[in-house]
């Protein structure tokens, strides 16, 4: 069988992570987080320099996902694919590894995901996020498009609920 990335398409404060870990203990995927690979990287978040770090970041989990594909494992990529050329990006080298893609869109109303990702728990790898970056990643977000296969997950639904409407659209 083809190993699987799963990659997610979401604002912040939508659900994202919360999908991702539940998926990973259902199906037993690796889980590969951009928090966790950044709090890694750069210790303390007042040190990450966005403009610096990203493309680190972002490198360092494009290649532990390509090793972990070769390996013939199934990987969640944990992390907001919000601009097609990202997507295109990730899907075309998965793909040049004989991996199958699914794309998954997980959404929240817009005050629940700026409430969630305001007042969450803060801890070694999740910080709060203003509102005001939430609701601009809300305005500049790219949805897949009619042309791109993808799950539409609720955010706002317990996981037996997402997990069901992820079985009946895989």
């Amino acid at each position: 069988m083809k190993p699987t990335l799963y990659m997610f398409v979401g604002i912040p404060g939508s659900g994202k992570t919360y999908f991702v870990e539940h998926l990973c203990q259902r199906l037993g995927l690796v889980h590969l987080s951009s928090d966790h690979m950044r709090k890694s990287m750069f210790g303390n978040p007042d040190r990450f320099e966005r403009g610096v770090g990203n493309p680190m970041v972002f490198g360092a989990m494009d290649y532990a996902i390509q090793e972990i594909l070769k390996a013939g494992h199934s990987v969640a990529y944990d992390s907001n694919h919000n601009f097609r050329t990202i997507r295109t990006k990730t899907r075309e080298f998965a793909e040049a590894l004989n991996a199958q893609v699914v794309l998954i869109s997980i959404q929240a109303p817009l005050d629940v995901a700026v409430e969630r990702a305001t007042e969450r728990e803060e801890d070694n790898y999740r910080r709060r996020i203003p509102a005001d970056r939430v609701i601009h990643q809300s305005k500049t977000i790219e949805l897949p498009g009619e042309d791109e296969k993808y799950i539409v997950i609720d955010g706002t639904a317990p996981f037996e609920e997402q997990f069901a409407a992820f079985e009946s659209q895989l």
